[in-house]
């Protein structure tokens, strides 16, 4: 016998209807197992929340004032003739 359970969208799909991503779906578990590991993400009843996907960390932005180092390409030699 399968149960209803609560989902959080965590990408958009089309179900019964769109979900987009953040929306909370309500399906039979039977029904949505191929979508568990990547699309959806159960609910449990004791976080009550959606609050642990919107916790993931940010990656660190690039700092692109660094300088880049040099190569052994970019020095000027002089040709051997000279």
């Amino acid at each position: 016998m399968s149960k209803i359970v609560n989902y959080l969208v965590l990408r958009p799909h089309d179900g019964d209807r769109f979900y987009n991503e953040g929306d909370t779906r309500t399906a039979r578990d039977v029904d949505v197992k191929h979508l568990l590991p990547n699309t959806l993400e159960e609910i449990s009843e004791t976080s009550g929340s959606a609050a642990p996907a919107a916790a993931k960390a940010e990656t660190a932005p690039l700092n692109k004032a660094e300088v880049a180092p040099a190569n052994k390409a970019a020095s000027q030699r002089g040709s051997k003739g000279k």
